[in-house]
């Protein structure tokens, strides 16, 4: 008990970028001397970056289909 987490930024870093994450934040006991890393558990909070619309250089037969409502 009273441990660091310690934690592979680098990795980490490279996993965001790879799903697009805008946040990665971690809370609770792993952010407190009280984390255990053979009882705890580490909780994030992830935001993810939105994804942009997808746009097809010719018209679809949905896209028409939407665009006439």
């Amino acid at each position: 008990m009273g441990q660091p987490l310690a934690l592979p930024l680098e990795q980490i870093a490279e996993i965001c970028r790879r799903h697009h994450v805008r946040r990665l934040s971690i809370f609770g006991s792993a952010t407190t001397d009280r984390f255990d890393p053979e009882r705890s558990d580490a909780d994030f909070y992830v935001e993810f970056i939105p994804a942009r619309p997808y746009r097809s250089a010719r018209p679809t037969r949905c896209s028409r289909i939407w665009s006439a409502c």
